[in-house]
């Protein structure tokens, strides 16, 4: 992580201090802060890295913890009411069904027999035309 802000940082500047001309002296240096970096500093950054990371991890979660339960208290009145108003219509809807299935059976309504006799007729009436 450390070396993903690095590289941005070191580019900026070598635009900015010599038009990013990358000469000898630019290496050595940049070779020295590696090494400096990974044998003495990396000890303490590491650590404070982990953190950090740690850090932010909990204020995500923490952040989409409050976030669900402010939906749920939003949504809470709505699930209440729809809870009022679902027992009794699916009480009232159930028995529109069966009432609507026992009429089917007992009428014998069957609406794909009347489209089908419907589709033959027009098909038939096509047929007389182009004769």
């Amino acid at each position: 992580m450390f070396w993903i802000v690095l590289t941005p940082v070191v580019c900026l500047t070598l635009l900015w201090g010599n038009w990013g001309e990358v000469r000898l002296y630019v290496i050595l240096g940049l070779a020295l802060g590696a090494v400096v970096y990974l044998n003495i500093l990396s000890k303490y950054i590491f650590p404070l890295m982990d953190k950090l990371v740690e850090s932010i991890k909990q204020f995500i979660c923490l952040v989409i913890k409050a976030i669900k339960l402010m939906w749920r208290l939003v949504c809470w009145p709505f699930k209440f009411i729809l809870m009022i108003f679902s027992v009794p219509l699916g009480f009232v809807f159930g028995i529109i069904n069966k009432l609507w299935s026992l009429a089917k059976r007992s009428f014998n309504f069957s609406i794909k027999g009347k489209l089908k006799n419907i589709v033959n007729r027009c098909k038939s009436i096509l047929r007389i035309k182009k004769n």
